[in-house]
């Protein structure tokens, strides 16, 4: 089975169909001498056009979890050779990136949340797949969606950003030791999960964020 950057490409070409328009994906590398800060791809790449020409990219940089591969909106420089590179520092230290462009998505100030796809045979996945939503949901709520890095919330919201970051942590864990939504659920009532935690607290949490 092809790969790329170890993720099989039959999965690369499924996530691509859950993105806008999009091209061939494509291995693109990290120019370090040209990095600048984490997490702040958009405002790194418009500087360097604004320094050095070229132009600004707009794409999905792809990785891979053990259950799941996941496309985050992302930018990168297409220098004045028409050349590709990535010049924002990865948080893992990796020197390149899978990246796809994106022909009809543009950065306006708002996040843009991640795609994402299970890889594996086990539905407890998509619950940890729909927590990522809600917290998203959470911290891009009206106004906070125009900002950049920590965001700050106080009383219930943090309190159920808690309750969020809780239930991912526990589901990872149950993912790593082949758990399903059939097993006992991880508050130890002695529960399958489907029948406790599993049950109502996802659509809660979600209730919760649109109301």
């Amino acid at each position: 089975m092809s790969k790329l950057l170890d993720i099989p490409i039959e999965q690369v070409e499924e996530l691509i169909k859950l993105l806008p328009e999009t091209n061939t994906p494509k291995i693109i590398p990290l120019h370090e001498e040209l990095s600048s800060d984490v997490n702040f791809c958009f405002q790194n790449v418009k500087k360097q056009v604004n320094n050095f020409g070229g132009a600004q990219i707009f794409g999905w940089k792809i990785w891979k979890h053990s259950f799941m591969i996941e496309a985050e909106f992302h930018s990168i420089w297409r220098n004045t050779s028409n050349e590709l590179i990535d010049i924002t520092p990865q948080a893992d230290n990796s020197k390149q990136i899978l990246f796809v462009t994106d022909n009809k998505t543009k950065y306006d100030g708002k996040q843009i949340d991640n795609i994402r796809l299970r890889t594996i045979d086990n539905k407890l996945a998509d619950d940890y797949i729909e927590l990522a939503k809600v917290k998203y949901s959470l911290l891009n709520k009206d106004e906070r969606a125009k900002q950049n890095g920590l965001v700050q919330l106080e009383g219930k919201e943090a309190k159920v950003y808690s309750v969020i970051n809780e239930m991912m942590v526990f589901i990872n864990e149950m993912l790593k030791q082949n758990y399903t939504r059939n097993s006992q659920c991880f508050c130890g009532l002695n529960r399958k999960y489907k029948h406790c935690h599993g049950k109502d607290l996802l659509q809660n949490l979600k209730n919760f964020i649109n109301n």
